[in-house]
């Protein structure tokens, strides 16, 4: 299984990081070398912490708690909104409007603004999340700290120019790479969806019995 993970990994291009000119020093402990001027992150680390993230996602979902998913690359937009919206939580896929955690009540208690929000495309979140998905931390920077003054848990894709500030459940790889960023993505909410099937099917074995 391991060894299928790292082939797909290879394949998309995780492993790829940014010019060794542009590293963070706190991400030191995730690359593995450098080549040809550029960072490798190591996959073995990588898959590691996507693990552990898988963990801390089914325990929310048991919990029945929420997950919001930023991600605005263009080219995984269309992606985000259908599955994110299939597994039943939210996500941002445009530009990110400062204040959207740390004022949501104040948003949310206004009729207008709530109604303009639900019909944006591109922006589905109607309740404070439990835990934030990012994609592009730098770019993102923002949404972690949203996040923190909250005390949301993060969960971010980071490339070898991150800080880790503010990141809960750090996955190291190539966050440039759509390819790349599609698999992680997609590994998470293929997670949630099993987790969600396997409650509803353990709640109904409960009724029945």
């Amino acid at each position: 299984m391991t060894e299928d993970i790292v082939k797909k990994m290879l394949e998309s291009g995780v492993h790829i990081g940014h010019r060794n000119c542009f590293w963070n020093p706190k991400m030191f402990q995730f690359i593995y070398c450098k080549r040809r001027r550029v960072h490798i992150i190591d996959l073995d680390k990588t898959i590691r912490m996507f693990k552990k993230a898988l963990l801390f996602v089914e325990r929310l979902v048991v919990e029945d708690k929420h997950i919001l998913f930023v991600c605005t690359k263009w080219q995984l937009q269309s992606f985000v909104e259908k599955e994110v919206s299939r597994i039943s939580m939210s996500f941002i896929t445009k530009r990110w409007l400062g204040g959207t955690l740390t004022n949501f009540n104040t948003i949310s208690s206004s009729p207008l603004s709530l109604d303009v929000s639900k019909k944006a495309k591109g922006f589905k979140i109607n309740r404070v999340p439990d835990a934030v998905v990012v994609v592009e931390a730098v770019k993102h920077r923002i949404v972690i700290r949203e996040a923190q003054r909250l005390r949301v848990p993060v969960i971010a894709i980071v490339d070898t120019n991150c800080s880790l500030s503010g990141i809960s459940f750090p996955i190291p790889a190539n966050d440039d790479s759509a390819t790349a960023v599609h698999l992680i993505l997609a590994g998470i909410i293929k997670h949630i969806h099993k987790t969600k099937c396997l409650k509803e099917k353990a709640a109904k074995l409960g009724i029945n019995g």
